[in-house]
């Protein structure tokens, strides 16, 4: 990839074999979490951290970039 188009760029979380949601790079170098509503209104959702809690459905800055850039997600 050149520098000259850069795109976004995703990274599907899974509890267990469940979607819940993606984590964004964005042009810009912005790191956010969105939760799929499909799982945020699921019988029985958990969130992936507590400080990213399900009752905000995107969550950016340093908690979703700390989550995804220390490895938790593999």
């Amino acid at each position: 990839m050149n520098g000259d188009h850069m795109t976004e760029q995703k990274l599907y979380a899974f509890l267990g074999e469940t979607p819940v949601g993606e984590f964004t790079r964005s042009t810009n170098g912005t790191i956010a979490f969105h939760y799929f509503d499909g799982y945020r209104w699921s019988d029985n959702p958990t969130p992936i951290l507590l400080s990213m809690p399900l009752a905000q459905e995107t969550h950016t800055g340093t908690v979703a970039a700390n989550f995804r850039e220390n490895g938790a997600l593999i």
